[in-house]
């Protein structure tokens, strides 16, 4: 009887994921995008978090990063995959 408990319940949270997986994607998709863009900006010279000067070729690195994942998409996993790996 518990299996079939346990069975039901992971069917619900599957269904769900999968119900809700665009949402997920756009929504972490747009957290990288925000803490990509944010270190951009310290580098860039536009964000004091600590002591540190600006670098402008961080800057361009990061930002460029951030163009990357906000290009991503769920829908090609296999090239998003290679893609998210290369980032990493």
């Amino acid at each position: 009887m518990q299996l079939a408990k346990f069975e039901n319940q992971f069917e619900t949270m599957i269904r769900l994921l999968v119900k809700n997986k665009t949402q997920i994607w756009d929504e972490d998709r747009a957290a990288c995008h925000e803490f990509i863009s944010e270190i951009s900006e310290y580098f860039a010279g536009n964000r004091n978090w600590d002591k540190g000067g600006a670098d402008e070729s961080y800057a361009a690195w990061f930002k460029n990063v951030a163009e990357q994942i906000d290009a991503l998409d769920y829908k090609k996993s296999n090239k998003t995959g290679v893609k998210i790996q290369n980032l990493v």
